[in-house]
Order: structure tokens, then C-alpha cells, then sequence
């Protein structure tokens, strides 16, 4: 078993034993579509069958489809026998459209029905309804962060593992496409910030340069939204 799903494992296994009374899911988007295999679906829906109250934080309930409703809405609700079949639930409340790949969704069959529908589970609030709550921004700040050396030597060590990569691949460096180009360098901007995801026990640089600028600069009877 690849170690990093065997940690994720134990970690839902050490979550289950403990007597939450409140789930919150952020970006619960990201559990769109049927897809019960994927590890964070799997994990959320494991986790909400034995928790009380299950909230789900979004901006964009539906990230492309409509079907992306799906998920969100059984994690939620786990024994409503409406969410019991995917398919039943998509012929209700989508419009589809039968190709030679298979079943391709189009939209919603019926937005007035499906707004009903979402009215059960959703509480929206736009920008407008909590302008009024919100203080003034701060105006922006270039926050200067520490990258020490033994980090700068992975970075560099990575770059150059990711140079040799692609030229390898594409035999000359002239011929890396732009888009295998453009995603190393998204992966080199990544470490630069959450060096975490690829070293265990790193942190995060720009989190710790961001907590030490708000300690001393803001009175400590402020509070600051990020």
C-alpha cells in the first residue's frame, strides 16, 4: 500500500474514534461527481456517518455540471433515499444527452425545481448581504519571507531534477511544450510556499512570515481575516 494512503488511513481511523459533534468541509466542491472511490469523498462520507451536524463550506457549489451537487448533498444527508442511486438523482434534476462515450450532462432539467431542491440544504450569503460586517482592507503589503539555505538547497535540487526530466522527455530543452514547462514551474512556486507537501515536517514559510508580520505590526486587541 503507497504510504501516504496508509497515513491518510490511519488518520481517518484515529478521526473516527474520537466523539466529534460538528463536521465542517471546506471547498466541499472538490467532492463533486459520483466517483465514491476517490479518497476525499470516501473520507468525508466515513467521517459524516458518525458525526451529528455536517456543514459544507463553497463558493461554487456546482463547479462545472450540475451532477457536482451529487456528492455534497449525500455526504450531507446519508439516508435520504433519494440520494440512494446517482443516476436516479441525474435523470430528476439534469438534462442529459446520450452520446457514443456515454451520458453527457447538459445542465439542470428544471432550474426552479433544483433551486428548491439545493433550498433545502443551502444557506447563501453573497458578497452584499455581509459588506456591512466586514472592516476595511488593509492596504497591500509586500511581506518579505526567510528561505533558509538547506531550503534554498532543495529547491534548487528539485528545479534542476525537474530540468533533467523534461529534457529527457522532449530531448532538447527547445522542445518543452510550454503548458509541462509552465507546471513545473506552478510545482517550484508550490514548494517555494508549502515545502510540507514535498519534505514532511517543513511547514509553511509564508504562513510563519505572515503570523510574525500580523504579531508585530497589528495592536494586539486587533484581529485580522486572511
Amino acid at each position: 500500500q503507497n504510504p501516504k494512503k496508509r497515513t491518510a488511513t490511519n488518520y481517518l481511523l484515529t478521526l473516527q474514534g474520537m466523539s466529534y459533534q460538528v463536521l465542517l468541509i471546506d471547498e466541499s466542491h472538490r467532492l463533486r461527481g459520483r466517483d465514491r472511490r476517490s479518497d476525499q469523498s470516501l473520507g468525508a462520507r466515513m467521517l459524516a456517518e458518525s458525526i451529528p451536524y455536517v456543514f459544507e463550506l463553497t463558493g461554487t457549489p456546482i463547479y462545472d455540471k450540475c451532477d457536482d451537487l451529487y456528492m455534497q448533498f449525500k455526504i450531507l444527508d446519508p439516508h435520504n433515499p433519494e440520494l440512494r442511486s446517482y443516476w436516479n438523482w441525474v435523470d430528476r434534476y439534469c438534462k442529459t444527452l446520450k452520446t457514443g462515450w456515454g451520458l453527457k450532462i447538459l445542465g439542470p432539467k428544471d432550474e426552479k425545481s433544483l433551486n428548491e431542491y439545493m433550498s433545502r440544504y443551502c444557506l447563501r450569503r453573497t458578497a452584499e448581504d455581509i459588506s456591512l460586517e466586514l472592516p476595511e482592507l488593509l492596504p497591500p503589503t509586500r511581506i518579505p519571507m526567510p528561505f533558509s539555505s538547506q531550503l534554498r538547497s532543495y529547491y534548487t535540487r528539485i528545479r534542476d531534477d525537474y530540468r533533467m526530466s523534461l529534457i529527457s522527455k522532449y530531448h532538447d530543452a527547445e522542445n518543452i511544450p510550454i503548458m509541462a514547462a509552465g507546471a513545473a514551474v506552478a510545482h517550484l512556486r508550490q514548494f517555494t510556499s508549502v515545502p510540507n507537501n514535498y519534505i514532511a515536517g517543513w511547514g509553511s514559510p509564508k504562513i510563519d512570515a505572515l503570523a510574525e508580520y500580523l504579531e508585530t505590526t497589528l495592536p494586539s486587541e486587533d484581529k485580522a481575516v486572511i
